[in-house]
């Protein structure tokens, strides 16, 4: 039981081609009032229980600014995006569906999904392709992409996405990684680039991205730039980071 605001705006004029900017922020919360009430009867027996079942209790901050410089045949489009969540009285874990992911076809593009992170942890099964789940508490993530027209309803993209996402209190692995430290977090901050075809019909978008890291932790060395390790000709190097997607809509 909780509740959640959002808060929507946008500057953008329909069938106009202009500059415009949409802003969206949200929070949401959960726990309080069963926790005040259970408190209240029984106050010696935390953890409490809804039907049975520990109940959680947490806040969640989340903010996403984009920005999109439109000209008939080409348009600049920028996000910046972060969210924290923490967990406070009752547990003193967030549910699992709402911690925060980085990667993907919406996301870091040179990433898989829920590939990265936190912060400088490589998770032990990075090389098994079809399972990745690193999840984290803070996440703050950059977009930049170049959209422009090939032919009729043939379009292309150039972009460049960064990012990471990091725990608040816990770490990973047998070296304690994956802490947000306010000092250094931006040390940890992965980059990748890319290509990209867009099928656009306007109402219905088929997108083809093709990616690779610029800028990724290397296992025992942290974060590094990999300008000199690129290598397109050799298939195990593709293998091992070139990464595509194919979705339905633009990214952002």
């Amino acid at each position: 039981p909780g509740g959640h605001y959002q808060f929507n705006h946008s500057t953008q004029e329909l069938n106009k081609i202009a500059p415009y900017y949409y802003w969206s922020s949200s929070i949401e919360y959960a726990g309080n009032i069963p926790y005040l009430l259970s408190k209240a009867i029984k106050p010696s027996e935390a953890p409490y229980t809804l039907l049975g079942a520990t109940f959680a209790q947490f806040i969640r901050l989340y903010s996403d600014f984009r920005y999109y410089h439109q000209r008939r045949s080409h348009t600049w489009a920028f996000r910046v995006s972060g969210g924290f969540i923490a967990a406070y009285g009752n547990t003193t874990v967030t549910p699992y569906s709402k911690q925060f992911f980085i990667g993907g076809s919406n996301s870091l593009r040179a990433f898989r999904l829920r590939e990265l992170g936190p912060g400088t942890y490589i998770t032990p099964t990075v090389n098994n392709r079809n399972y990745c789940d690193q999840t984290g508490d803070i996440k703050l993530e950059f977009n930049a992409e170049y959209r422009f027209n090939i032919a009729s309803y043939l379009k292309g993209a150039a972009f460049l996405d960064a990012g990471n996402i990091w725990l608040l209190e816990d770490t990973r692995g047998p070296n304690e990684e994956g802490k947000f430290d306010p000092s250094g977090f931006y040390k940890e901050i992965a980059v990748g680039t890319g290509i990209g075809l867009r099928i656009d019909f306007e109402y219905f978008v088929i997108r083809l991205d093709g990616a690779f890291p610029i800028r990724k932790p290397i296992k025992d060395s942290g974060f590094q730039w990999t300008f000199k390790t690129l290598n397109f000709s050799n298939a195990s190097w593709r293998s091992e980071n070139v990464v595509f997607h194919l979705a339905i809509g633009y990214p952002f």
